[in-house]
């Protein structure tokens, strides 16, 4: 009897007397093939199995004809790909897949895979990194490729000249760290001799599949494995997760980043996904038709799942399992736990029904019996785990055992002997594919689900049930000091157990499995904070709790309020973490990754603190605005060009202040020592060496160049000659020549010897922002503001290239490492990558939200950092053109970016007079339950105060639980900004207005779109509901105020009068009056019945951002651009107090449920609490990185709750308490941030925290002894 899966896992079954023979192999990218026991001699059925491999294998007797050795090497890979049924199905069923960008959004631009390739292999790169997440397709597309390339290499007229094409699966060598073409060879039978004639006279295409799963990756692999040796393309396929930071460098030739190329697997197509739909439903007589699978599929669940073709799988096997409910919307159902959960059950379920049609001998028909009765699927599942963890716990894939073994195989023999009938009959129906006698999951997502699963059942099964409630769907428990403080004693604790002996903080794939389950489940939530809690008064639980409140903090647990103190968690990633006054002294957070950790108002004193990483370093302050920065060519200084004439040299080990040059009449904008150029001291506003280090240079407003002695800070030559201000200076490599630009439209090239004026280029048509020398020195790019970039022949002066796209003025310009690339910064917000020997666009960057002031390249030219005048510095793939990292914290513009030599560091430099120190290598701001994408612009409570609904820039509406911060519902429909949310006043309904001019109704109960409001000409920018629910009013930049009946939606006044943009309305608590506040500086009073204007309220210098009724509905309050809150008697419209305090526009106002207070939300990213009666501030919370655009507040329990939305992405909840005289204000939940926030932090007799990191504490507000 034989038995496999067809392409759709159906069953194909054939049968022979007395033998079930199923030879296995499995791919990452099908699930096809599956072993299970005979009635025959297991010794006998294994002993057939390595002969039929074994005859897969070459001759390895070595052939005197090298051609004919390649013929057999190209005879057995096609071999493999007939033979194994599981690739032979995946390569009948593929589909060409698409690439895009490395870290770009799947909504990018995306190309076609095989042309990529083809392009690779044309071109002179030497090392192709295809990247994507497991279950992608990535294995099977390698060997689509090598089959193709083989078919090619059949067609070429001398084969002697054709890349030879090979396919390696890195797991099946021993040692895929040292010279693995050596040992691919050899076991492919070529000798010594043949492999040496390969090396010397052959051409190969090296295809190198599955780097992510080998061990010791942080090697140089590419130089490790003598690739260099060999003429020879390689192309290289790896998880992306596994890589560790600026992992390009282990695969090219060290100094040859030009010739190295990377992409990513883009998620299945609309089209590919419908494809394989029909082709399941077609082939394997599913339950489902492509329409009720398509119904399902649409479900945003499966949405984010569906674009992997492993996945998509195991999705269309599962969904009619899944309770058998056709197009079901069971959320719970579509985790990715929970289809491979179904998968699982699935497959051992079919396992046993096959079984049960099979001659097993007495015993193990008995013992099959036995598991049958007991659970045949859970033996099985319980089966995988345990062979899931030994193989975790060895850190391999892959476990090769053969009977009579010696050495470290045997190991595996509880998994993969024939001694146990209870063993042999789940390994033979186990998810497992076999290989001669190597043994692996069918894929590694497979494995790692079953460590997940091992791990919360093992923590599920530490609780005393009858303490612990059972498990429940919470989603997202952001404010978890509830049940932190509920927390009894009901767990118990085994320091044996696997979950602290693993490193889960490691581990992403483990942790994913885990983050997603502690979200639904309430019994491992419990029984992870019990592990953090139990960490107190045990040393050996300390792995246990760092692999704890690392899953709860990647879970978007927050720890506000907890009583945190003794908790032991060294090495744990508390990156994102939020622990507002947090209770956390005499802790051990050594060696803790705390990148943008908020603990403002937390209490660490005395905690254990060596190691910690928080990827940034203390700023400097300077009196000025810091226009340039640079680092010598050995890193040891630092230069910054100042707006008050002066330059600033600093060592940089310490960042103690070394000289102060003075002599420029004005501001500094460019300072340059000339390095050997690579790239990133050449920005506009930027510094430099000269090679030598012994020279710097400055460019001036008083449009002179200035050369200094760099070791005295004495001056050595005055360049006069430009007549405006220079903007920018940059020496050649060579150290002989230094280039000016400035706003005379003139680039000058100067001698630096003699401080003679060699050339004076002339073409642009405005003034010359930032000039720089290619690394040949051969070329010199200048970027201007008649919106060009010029390449310019430094022999000759004449002109190369015009580089026209932006389409604003070009700001900064920086040459690549290799010279084959240039950036361009512009004030059109974006940073583009040109062909530096064409001319020719390559990437236009796009993230940035106002202008782009400074670029630069790291030295080794894979990455470029943009400054910018939206206080963000931004680092980009230099290859793909995708954001790798947003580094947010300056508060002011940044105008000048650059790299250390090392490229361990970046410096920038901002308006305020700041200098941020960054860690290149850890500046990673990333987390994965950020809520909104794009500022929040509106937030509002639900009448009951049990849920929230805010709006975004980033065009949806999003339903939250009040207390928890749980997210409820994503609400998609919109097509442009939504500006403002309100709740019906029966809480039933949600209203948004966007700048797509309409108004959307939702059921706030389920999500659903109710109706349009059609009729604004112009962005609607405020909604509000009638106090009845009757009634619905808008305000759009057409200046008119709509009103509608909410029920039909229909109609009902149009409101004209004001003569600018309507930013606000709201009903009065009586429901009989609207008011509304425009950028025409008045607030209009509206008889909300027949729409008779009543008043117009004047005294506001600017316009009026947001208006709002007390709740008496005898006063109004109305904030304005003019920086002030404005209070009005509603009856008399009378002026009662001006409220001023806001730095900036005020865009929200809101009372207090009991009208006693008011808070009101600003640009200068503060809120203000305000006592009404007096007009005193009574608060100002200020822990905001970007503009508050809402407020919100509600009662409960007689405690006070405000809500804010903030152009940083942020919605915060906080509780305001009194604390003595004072108001305190306590977070509750956020849903994104991202800097680092110790504001108030104590850290008094904190042990082994660094003197920087001190420094960096102390900057931002820490309170040290």
């Amino acid at each position: 009897m034989h038995e496999a899966y067809d392409a759709e896992m159906q069953s194909v079954t054939q049968t022979s007397i007395g033998l079930v023979s199923i030879p296995v192999s499995g791919s990452n990218h099908q699930v096809e093939v599956h072993y299970h026991g005979t009635g025959l001699d297991l010794t006998l059925l294994e002993t057939l199995i390595r002969q039929q491999n074994f005859a897969l294998q070459p001759n390895t007797v070595p052939l005197a004809n090298l051609g004919e050795s390649i013929e057999t090497m190209r005879q057995n890979y096609l071999s493999v790909l007939q033979v194994d049924e599981t690739i032979r199905d995946a390569l009948s069923l593929y589909v060409g897949p698409e690439g895009k960008a490395v870290g770009s959004v799947e909504s990018g631009e995306r190309f076609d895979l095989r042309h990529k390739l083809n392009a690779f292999l044309e071109s002179d790169k030497k090392v192709f990194l295809l990247l994507g997440e497991a279950g992608s397709g990535k294995s099977t597309f390698n060997r689509y490729l090598a089959r193709q390339l083989w078919a090619n290499y059949e067609l070429a007229d001398k084969k002697e000249d054709e890349r030879i094409p090979v396919f390696i699966q890195l797991t099946t060598l021993k040692d895929p760290n040292e010279n693995l073409l050596t040992e691919y060879f050899t076991e492919e039978g070529f000798s010594k001799e043949q492999i040496q004639q390969l090396r010397q006279s052959r051409r190969f295409i090296f295809i190198l599949d599955g780097y992510d799963e080998i061990k010791h990756r942080q090697r140089v692999f590419y130089t490790d494995n003598k690739l260099d040796k060999w003429d020879a393309k390689v192309i290289i396929s790896s998880r992306p997760e596994y890589l560790g930071p600026s992992y390009q460098s282990k695969f090219y030739p060290s100094g040859q980043a030009r010739v190295f190329e990377e992409c990513e697997l883009a998620q299945f197509s609309k089209a590919a996904i419908r494809g394989y739909i029909e082709s399941h439903v077609r082939h394997a007589k599913s339950k489902w038709n492509v329409e009720q699978y398509q119904s399902a599929l649409s479900h945003p669940d499966l949405q984010a799942l569906i674009g992997n073709p492993f996945l998509l799988k195991v999705v269309l096997e599962v969904l009619p399992s899944l309770g058998s409910k056709e197009g079901s919307s069971n959320r719970n159902s579509y985790t990715r736990g929970a289809l491979y959960e179904q998968f699982a059950k699935n497959w051992f379920g079919r396992s046993q029904s096959r079984l049960q049609g099979i001659q097993l001998t007495r015993e193990e028909q008995k013992t099959f019996n036995r598991l049958a009765e007991e659970d045949f699927v859970e033996h099985g599942i319980h089966f995988s785990q345990e062979f899931a963890l030994a193989l975790y716990k060895k850190q391999v894939l892959v476990a090769t055992y053969s009977t009579g073994q010696a050495s470290e195989g045997q190991e595996w023999g509880h998994f993969l002997s024939n001694d146990d009938e209870k063993t042999r009959l789940l390994r033979f129906n186990a998810p497992l594919s076999r290989k001669g006698n190597q043994y692996r999951f069918i894929h590694k997502s497979l494995r790692d689900y079953f460590v997940a699963r091992a791990l919360w059942e093992e923590l599920g099964s530490g609780a005393k049930s009858h303490e612990v409630e059972l498990s429940k769907k919470l989603g997202v428990i952001r404010n978890v000091r509830p049940v932190w403080e509920s927390l009894g004693e009901g767990f118990e604790f085994e320091s044996s157990v696997q979950f602290n002996a693993l490193n889960v903080v490691e581990d992403p794939a483990v942790q994913s499995f885990l983050v997603e389950r502690v979200q639904e489940d309430r019994v491992l939530l419990k029984a992870l904070l019990a592990w953090v809690k139990v960490s107190k008064s045990r040393e050996d639980v300390k792995r246990g709790a760092s692999n704890a409140l690392t899953v709860l903090v990647k879970a978007g647990v927050q720890f506000n309020g907890c009583d945190l103190r003794g908790i032991q968690v060294p090495g744990s990633d508390l990156s994102n973490g939020v622990f507002d006054s947090a209770q956390l002294q005499g802790s051990d957070l050594s060696g803790a990754n705390l990148r943008a950790i908020w603990l403002r108002e937390a209490n660490l004193n005395g905690s254990q603190m060596s190691g910690v990483q928080f990827g940034e370093w203390p700023y400097l302050k300077e009196e000025g605005v810091v226009n340039s920065c640079a680092y010598s060519p050995d890193g040891k200084i630092c230069a910054m060009g100042l707006g008050n004439g002066t330059i600033r040299v600093y060592a940089t080990s310490n960042w103690e202040k070394i000289h102060t040059l003075r002599g420029h009449t004005f501001s500094v904008r460019g300072v340059v020592y000339s390095p050997s150029l690579r790239g990133h001291t050449n920005s506009v506003l930027s510094v430099a060496y000269s090679p030598s280090g012994l020279q710097l240079a400055s460019g001036s407003y008083d449009c002179t160049v200035r050369l200094w002695d760099a070791e005295s800070g004495a001056l050595s030559h005055t360049l006069a000659g430009h007549t405006s201000n220079v903007t920018s200076v940059a020496y050649s490599p060579s150290g002989l020549q230094l280039a000016s630009g400035s706003y005379d439209c003139t680039v000058r090239l100067w001698d630096a010897e003699s401080g003679a004026l060699s050339h004076t280029l002339e073409g642009h048509t405005n003034r010359v922002n930032s000039v720089a020398y290619s690394p040949s020195g051969m070329q010199v790019a200048s970027g201007s503001h008649d919106q060009t970039v010029r390449l310019w022949d430094v022999e000759s002066g004449a002109l190369a290239h015009t580089l026209a796209g932006h389409t604003s003025n070009v700001i900064s310009v920086a040459y690549s490492p290799s010279g084959l690339q240039l950036a361009s910064g512009s004030y059109d917000k974006t940073v583009r990558l040109w062909d530096a020997e064409s001319g020719a666009l390559s990437h236009t960057l796009e993230g940035h939200t106002n202008w782009v002031n400074s670029v630069a390249y790291s030295p080794s030219g894979t990455q470029v950092a943009s400054g910018s005048h939206d206080r963000t510095v931004r680092l980009w793939d230099a290859e793909s053109g995708a954001l790798a990292h947003t580094l947010a914290g300056h508060t002011s513009h940044v105008y000048s970016v650059a790299y250390s030599p090392s490229g361990s560091q970046i410096a920038s430099g901002s308006w305020g007079g700041t200098m941020h120190l960054w860690e290149a290598q850890i500046g990673a701001l990333g987390h994965t339950l950020r809520g909104h994408t794009e500022a929040v612009s509106s937030v509002t409570y639900s009448p009951s105060g049990m849920q929230l609904a805010s709006g975004s820039y980033d065009k949806t509406v999003r339903l939250w639980e009040a207390q928890s911060g749980a997210l409820v519902h994503t609400l998609r429909g919109h097509t442009s900004y939504v500006n403002s949310v309100v709740y019906s006043p029966s809480g039933t309904q949600v209203a948004s207005g966007s700048d797509d001019n309409t108004v959307h109704l939702w059921d706030a109960q389920s999500g659903a779109l109710g109706h349009t409001l059609r009729g604004h000409t112009e962005a609607v920018s405020s909604v509000t509901y009638s106090p009845s629910g009757m009634q619905l009013a808008s305000g759009s930049g057409d200046k008119m105020v709509r009103l509608w009946e909410a029920q039909s939606g229909t109609l009902v006044h149009t409101l004209r009068g004001h003569t600018s943009y309507v930013n606000s309305v709201v009903y009065s608590p009586s429901g009989t009056q609207v008011a509304s506040g425009s950028y025409d500086c008045t607030v209009r009073l509206w008889e909300a019945q027949s729409g008779i204007l009543v008043h117009t309220l004047r005294g506001h210098t600017l316009g009026v951002i947001s208006v709002v009724y007390s709740p008496s509905g005898m006063q109004f309050a109305s904030g304005s651009a003019d920086n002030t809150v404005r209070l009005w008697e509603v009856q008399s419209g009378t002026l009662v107090h001006t409220l001023k305090g806001h730095t900036d526009f005020v865009s929200s106002v809101v009372y207090s449920p009991r009208g006693s207070e008011l808070a009101s939300g600003s640009s200068d990213k503060t809120i203000r609490v305000w006592e009404v009666y007096s007009g005193a501030c009574l608060k100002v919370i200020q822990e905001f990185t970007g503009e508050v655009n809402s407020v919100a507040w509600k009662w409960r329990h007689n405690e006070a709750y405000l809500l804010s939305g903030s152009a940083d992405n942020s919605l915060r909840a906080w509780e305001l308490k009194k604390d003595g005289g004072e108001y305190k204000a306590m977070l509750c939940w956020s849903t994104w941030h991202g800097v680092l926030m110790v504001r108030d932090t104590l850290l008094e007799g904190v042990v082994g925290l660094s003197e920087m990191n001190k420094k960096l504490l102390k900057q931002r507000g820490a309170a040290l002894a």
